[in-house]
């Protein structure tokens, strides 16, 4: 199942909610791998700190970053002319190849596009995004190694958009709250609390209704 709402535009192209699962989970296994954060369970993601911030926010935002960072150049890259040469369109198919391995096999790979909601050819998108980025920097380090980057003011005031459109969006950010004492007076211990916890979100995993486990 694909999730294609929108949940910012650069330029007129837009960011889906799935795509941002996407960065969002690669972000998360960075952020674990740079910091060694302690994380055991999606959970975990909302109690664990850094400096002073929830780790998911700091995660979303950071993934966020990067998906607008990523389009910007992109969109530079079709100005500039670059397109994917037969070469490079088979190093992406390549490192499909790689990260499907990596990711445990074909099984395991099409459970991490159900998870994020994205089919193949999306996923296919991206890599060719990453490989026009790329390609971007390649040419401009070849005209001048000072313009390697995109400038760091132009992405900061295209992730200020993107972050003000994430805010005025359609798309809501919306929570289950299970309490240790419901308004029923049933008094609940911390394990049976995460317990619920666990099972609302598994439900809404499956592809249960939200409104619905609510």
């Amino acid at each position: 199942m694909q999730d294609n709402r929108e949940l910012a535009s650069i330029n007129g192209e837009k960011i889906t909610s799935g795509e941002f699962k996407f960065y969002l989970e690669n972000m998360k296994e960075l952020l674990i791998q740079q910091l060694g954060l302690e994380i055991s369970s999606e959970s975990d993601w909302s109690t664990v700190e850094i400096e002073n911030r929830k780790a998911i926010d700091v995660a979303k935002e950071k993934a966020l970053d990067d998906a607008v960072g990523i389009m910007i150049q992109v969109q530079r890259a079709k100005e500039a002319g670059i397109t994917l040469t037969e070469d490079d369109k088979a190093a992406v198919r390549k490192q499909k190849s790689s990260l499907i391995q990596q990711y445990g096999g074909e099984s395991a790979f099409n459970e991490k596009l159900k998870q994020w909601q994205i089919t193949s050819s999306d996923f296919d998108g991206i890599l060719q995004d990453y490989k026009m980025a790329s390609n971007l920097k390649d040419k401009l380090v070849a005209e001048d190694p000072n313009l390697g980057e995109v400038s760091e003011n132009e992405v900061q005031e295209e992730y200020d958009k993107a972050k003000e459109e994430v805010a005025n969006n359609a798309l809501h950010v919306k929570h289950i709250l299970v309490l240790f004492q419901p308004e029923n007076g049933e008094e609940r211990d911390e394990l049976t609390t995460q317990a619920r916890a666990q099972e609302a979100l598994d439900k809404v995993n499956a592809g249960e209704d939200f409104e619905a486990v609510l």
